[in-house]
């Protein structure tokens, strides 16, 4: 089975560069969980899976919880971009760009600073909701156009689909809806 890594954003320090430290690091050198070695020549990084060396030019990645880590240079720069700090954190831009619905082509509404998902201004298809703004705008980017089915719910009268993401809707407006409100497949009828 193949796995896609989720859209998270990470923050770094390039060890040797000229960048000041940042204070997640200045912090956990107080608390000894990295340390430069004596030589100058790289650090001792306490890892969740545990002591990891990183030497000059390597990265020191500080994960989604806070966790440090080292990372060679040609991995970080395959997997990372860098974010422009200068748009603001919550500020309503983005540096990705925003494309169109996969689903009909419509123009793409970005997230607000309340809820943060992508949704079409034409067909109403959404995606989920992501903590960051970047993150639902790649969310978004990634999906690709896939289907589910619906079927007449016999309790109760409501109509009901399972959806691709694995969740279960059930909605009494469902014929009016085209698209999973949770992962935005198109639904069948």
């Amino acid at each position: 089975m193949r796995y896609r890594k989720k859209p998270v954003e990470v923050e770094a320090w390039l060890i040797g560069s000229e960048e000041k430290m940042p204070g997640w690091l200045l912090d956990a050198m107080s608390s000894r969980i990295a340390m430069e070695r004596v030589d100058g020549s790289g650090w001792l990084i306490k890892t969740l899976e545990g002591d990891h060396f990183g030497n000059v030019g390597d990265y020191i990645i500080r994960g989604v919880k806070g966790e440090l880590y080292p990372c060679k240079p040609d991995i970080f720069e395959e997997t990372y971009l860098p974010v422009d700090d200068s748009l603001g954190e919550e500020g309503g831009a983005t540096s990705v760009e925003l494309l169109p619905c996969p689903f009909c082509g419509g123009e793409a509404v970005p997230p607000n600073d309340r809820d943060h998902h992508v949704s079409c201004s034409k067909c109403y298809a959404r995606g989920s909701n992501w903590a960051e703004y970047d993150s639902a705008v790649a969310a978004w980017n990634a999906r690709a156009e896939r289907t589910c089915e619906w079927r007449e719910d016999v309790d109760g009268g409501l109509y009901c689909y399972d959806t691709e993401c694995g969740r279960e809707y059930r909605w009494s407006a469902l014929p009016l809806l085209n698209y999973c409100p949770g992962c935005g497949a198109k639904v069948v009828r």
